[in-house]
């Protein structure tokens, strides 16, 4: 109905005696903004194992809805869901979707589509604590209008090695939608993109999806945040696999990347957790040449000679003309490299989450970024830790954000 909707994740919601079973929330967009009531049944949508429109059963520590992803899987009028249900079966994990249809408001009101690794088709089997779908993004890797669909999978155990990580990545084709056929299996020895499986890597762990080489199909990015690099434990890196028309994401060009090798000076650090959030937009030149990826390093320690430890920075490079360019990254951190204000505290861990989109309407995205335990004033005095969020505002023909135009929210400053 051209008006955007909200999907709001309760992992730990409790269905009947099934405690931490979870449930979504979906809240429908309309002139007046969101609102509680739908054409469906005059109420929010809520959906959670059990419902016939879920399938499943509900049960004690599933975690439904730990990951969201929203895509247009079968190639109709509307939008689907995919929803992350890591803690099914011992923590195996699962995938439930959810379909639009066509001209009828809302989800549910088709047959929905439950996934796990032992599935009809899917490659390998599943596992107690791989964690199937603890993350989750939509992307169209294959160039055929139809959306994919990665599926993190970080505790997956590879060639012997714990917790080694993997990704699964599922093909959507008109009418019908996600299906098995096809299926891709990627680890890191797989990816052949330099990098090789070590215990507790934990690749998978974080996706994104969106076209970074300005060719109109989808690469996909993944997060290893605790790959150890050079004898930093927990350093973190960053896999990008490029998609190819009609073949999906292949090895061709594929790229790792971790900080060392991203922003001229800048050095590996422990347990910097490089790659913990990531997020695709079109940042820096406000083009259709290739957007572009933020990286988030939550535990970075910022400063010399003695370093604030886990302040937090974010990653942002650019891509398209075919390729990331990694030599024209920038770094942003609070209080250094002209970003997000001056007072710096520690931890604050700056980059544990990202969020993109064009918040003024100029035409370029911008940046919205997560610290989870930055300092602020309670409304009834003293001091309190209560997170905040950032935005940087990129503008339209500049090669990055603006230095002097960021905002900042929190709980106590509204």
């Amino acid at each position: 109905d051209a008006y955007d909707d909200l999907v709001i994740s309760i992992p730990g919601e409790n269905i009947g005696a099934a405690g931490d079973a979870g449930a979504v929330l979906v809240l429908q967009g309309s002139p007046a903004g969101l609102v509680t009531a739908n054409l469906v049944d005059f109420e929010p949508q809520r959906f959670y194992q059990g419902l016939a429109s879920v399938g499943d059963t509900a049960e004690a520590g599933d975690r439904f809805g730990a990951a969201l992803a929203v895509g247009n899987f079968d190639d109709n009028s509307g939008h689907d869901l995919a929803i992350g249900v890591p803690g099914e079966n011992a923590e195996n994990g699962a995938v439930a979707v959810l379909y639009s249809a066509s001209g009828c408001p809302g989800l549910g009101l088709m047959q929905p589509l439950n996934l796990d690794q032992d599935s009809p088709g899917m490659l390998d089997a599943g596992e107690a604590g791989d964690a199937f779908g603890f993350a989750l993004a939509a992307g169209d890797f294959a160039g055929d209008v139809a959306d994919d669909l990665a599926i993190g999978v970080f505790g997956e155990d590879v060639e012997g090695q714990t917790d080694a990580g993997a990704v699964q990545v599922v093909y959507g084709l008109p009418i019908s939608g996600l299906s098995a056929a096809n299926n891709q299996f990627w680890h890191e020895n797989l990816a052949d993109a330099g990098g090789f499986t070590e215990t507790g890597d934990h690749f998978g762990e974080v996706l994104a999806a969106g076209d970074l080489d300005g060719d109109f199909i989808d690469e996909l990015a993944i997060g290893a945040p605790a790959e150890d690099v050079s004898f930093h434990p927990d350093a973190g890196a960053v896999t990008v696999l490029r998609g190819a028309a009609l073949l999906g994401l292949t090895t061709d060009s594929a790229t790792l990347f971790d900080q060392s090798g991203v922003v001229d000076g800048e050095t590996l650090g422990d347990f910097d957790s490089f790659g913990y959030s990531l997020r695709i937009g079109d940042f820096v030149d406000g083009s259709s040449a290739g957007n572009d990826l933020a990286i988030g390093i939550p535990q970075e320690s910022i400063g010399s000679p003695t370093p604030f430890a886990f302040v937090g920075a974010v990653t942002v490079i650019p891509g398209g003309g075919g390729t990331l360019e990694l030599g024209a990254a920038t770094l942003w951190s609070k209080g250094y490299f002209g970003s997000a204000g001056t007072q710096v505290d520690s931890p604050e861990y700056y980059g544990y989450a990202l969020a993109a989109g064009d918040f003024d309407g100029n035409g370029h995205d911008d940046l919205a970024i997560g610290a989870v335990q930055v300092e602020g004033i309670h409304p009834g005095g003293g001091p309190v830790t209560s997170g905040a969020v950032y935005a940087l505002y990129g503008a339209l023909f500049s090669d990055g954000f603006e230095n002097d135009n960021v905002s900042r929210w929190s709980a106590s400053t509204g």
